[in-house]
């Protein structure tokens, strides 16, 4: 099946491991917070958002969680920029 694929779509596959790397995690500078979010929803279009906040010692400031039933990507993606906004805003 592989190389059936690989023919129909010419693919060169590759069986070589991918070089690992290091991805630190740094916290922001004063006065600033960081903050991560994302978005997700399944093939039933069931749809969830969420995020953390963190200072400048990388202590955790708080967190939220969304479950926004049946939306599309869009709307998640939107709503959890929206709920990042607003939980900012919240805490000042």
């Amino acid at each position: 099946v592989l190389r059936i694929c690989c023919v129909a779509f010419m693919l060169k596959p590759s069986f070589q491991l991918p070089q690992r790397s290091s991805i630190m995690w740094k916290a922001p500078s004063l006065p600033y917070v960081k903050f991560n979010m994302d978005a997700s929803h399944n093939s039933a279009f069931n749809a969830a958002c969420g995020g953390l906040f963190w200072d400048s010692r990388a202590s955790f400031l708080g967190a939220f969680a969304c479950n926004l039933g049946q939306q599309s990507m869009l709307f998640s993606e939107l709503s959890a920029t929206i709920l990042t906004i607003a939980f900012a805003h919240e805490k000042g």
